[in-house]
């Protein structure tokens, strides 16, 4: 799943980021230093969600009925 999602993402990523060039100063459409710090925080989120969201299912359960 993940090289599917790098497959369609990265595409999608150059380009989004040669649409929006002349908003970004000093940076290239394809920048690696970007786009990795980019691709650091969006898996951070989808990690965290991925991991928030059943522990908040979880911690609502009454331990000892189980």
């Amino acid at each position: 799943m993940t090289g599917i999602g790098l497959a369609i993402g990265i595409p999608i990523t150059i380009a989004c980021s040669k649409a929006i060039v002349s908003l970004l100063y000093g940076v290239r459409p394809a920048d690696p230093l970007s786009l990795g710090r980019l691709a650091v925080v969006v898996m951070s989120l989808v990690g965290g969600l991925a991991a928030y969201l059943p522990a908040r299912r979880a911690a609502g359960l009454e331990p000892l009925l189980l």
